[in-house]
């Protein structure tokens, strides 16, 4: 039996590389969003001023909210999923702060309105997540 695997190529600035199998793609996903909720989740962020993580909690409900939407899920989706007609939903950019490994504070931005790859692309290079 012929096993035919699309190849997803996410490109930026830093890194390019390729994910295989749509179980690849999701596990990729999946870490990728776990990892960079643990670092921009707003319990991280008592110690700043309260607007702080009222805009940190914002970012992570409407990272939820777009990664719920049918572009992303036909992205990691074992069976060929048809992206739906209807529009998505307006995203906006967000500004967030990431915690560094040496404890300082990093001010980051990511646009939720443009393709996948690129949320993909902003979410790892704003924590340093290594593609597999």
């Amino acid at each position: 039996m012929y096993h035919q695997t699309r190849i997803l190529f996410i490109s930026g600035t830093t890194t390019t590389f390729a994910i295989g199998s749509a179980a690849t793609r999701s596990g990729y996903v999946s870490r990728l969003r776990r990892a960079f909720l643990l670092r921009v989740h707003p319990d991280r962020f008592r110690a700043q001023p309260a607007s702080v993580r009222k805009d940190q909690a914002t970012l992570v409900q409407a990272l939820s909210d777009r990664m719920a939407e049918s572009d992303f899920l036909a992205l990691t989706a074992s069976t060929s999923l048809h992206r739906s007609e209807s529009p998505l939903k307006p995203y906006q950019s967000h500004q967030f702060l990431v915690e560094l490994k040496n404890g300082e504070f990093q001010k980051n931005s990511i646009q939720l309105n443009s393709s996948p790859h690129n949320i993909l692309e902003s979410m790892a290079s704003s924590i340093d997540f290594t593609p597999p």
